[in-house]
């Protein structure tokens, strides 16, 4: 169980990954976010991973401790296949634990604790010394062991302008003309929120929504450019599903220029597996394309990459279904 020691007030308007004692990118934090110290407990430092989205504040003395859960649902809440004294041939469970998910501007107090699996959501509040073990909504101010929400920053009217505005994606030349009002909340919302306008469905949005009616959609952006997780991740998906399951892995590929290698790779992968390979398809676009189809995914399969956030910024429902690309299916 490796443990390492993590002092990152780094003010950078960049993203950022962390290595720490030759254990490469267990951290990622978005432009402007910063650690003042944290502990963090690993189940496997080359797997376990925590998500930082983008201006949030981690205050001291925090303990994330990551991938290190027992599965409660089993007979036994022993840790047979990690001991090394017993042959297990059988899924190791214990659902989604090998990732920690810290949204936009969310604000963690000194002291606190955080369970592998947790997803904090945007703009959340974590009060000193609580023990984080479930998922906290957007804008939530939580406390206490285990964590609760006793309360909200503010109304679901501005919450929910201010999960549609994503102020923390702006330029950095408007959030520096914005700064001045964002002492007041409403003042904020009057000069910069603008109502969306409704745009009537592409083809490929219709598409996608047909398909969702009879298949259960996973949604995945490949890390084409660092440590490929999404091989991880396609390769166990292709072996768990088959045809028949009615399941499809959607592949955002942006617009990146390695688009034609991607596909290569995955072409070999479900050649591989045959006729009976799972249905997997993609598409390319900026933000807007893959928000268009958003709200028609079942599963958002995250990496290292804080291209994760966007899309689970993207969809309308605070509880969505996320799992990391080591995570069990």
């Amino acid at each position: 169980m490796p443990t390492v020691s993590i002092q990152f007030s780094n003010f950078d308007i960049s993203v950022r990954k962390l290595s720490v004692n030759g254990q490469s990118n267990i951290i990622t934090l978005g432009e402007g976010a910063y650690i003042v110290g944290a502990n963090v407990a690993f189940g496997d430092a080359t797997v376990d991973h925590i998500l930082v989205g983008k201006y949030s504040s981690l205050a001291h003395d925090l303990h994330f401790i990551v991938g290190l859960n027992h599965d409660y649902k089993r007979v036994s809440t022993y840790p047979f296949e990690n001991t090394g004294n017993w042959t297990v041939d059988c899924p190791q469970g214990g659902g989604n634990c090998r990732q920690v998910i810290v949204g936009h501007d969310v604000w963690i107090g000194a002291q606190t604790t955080i369970m592998g699996g947790v997803h904090i959501g945007n703009g959340a509040v974590i009060g000193a010394n609580a023990t984080v073990a479930s998922d906290v909504p957007p804008y939530a101010i939580a406390v206490g062991n285990p964590a609760r929400v006793i309360k909200y920053r503010f109304s679901p009217d501005v919450i929910d302008k201010l999960k549609k505005m994503k102020w923390w994606d702006w330029p950095n030349e408007k959030i520096q003309e914005a700064l001045p009002l964002m002492t007041d909340v409403e003042k904020f919302l009057d000069v910069y929120y603008e109502e969306s306008i409704s745009i009537e469905d592409t083809q490929f949005v219709k598409d996608v929504a047909k398909l969702s009616e009879k298949h259960k959609l996973y949604h995945l952006c490949p890390d084409i450019y660092d440590e490929q997780l999404w091989k991880v991740f396609v390769r166990r998906y292709i072996e768990k599903y088959s045809k028949p399951d009615r399941n499809i892995l959607l592949l955002w590929l942006e617009g990146n220029t390695n688009v034609d290698n991607c596909m290569n790779e995955l072409k070999t992968l479900l050649v591989h597996k045959g006729e009976n390979a799972p249905s997997i398809m993609s598409y390319q676009g900026d933000k807007s394309v893959m928000q268009s189809i958003a709200n028609y995914i079942d599963v958002i399969v995250t990496t290292k990459e804080i291209s994760s956030l966007s899309v689970i910024d993207s969809v309308n429902a605070d509880e969505k279904n996320i799992m990391y690309v080591y995570d069990d299916m």
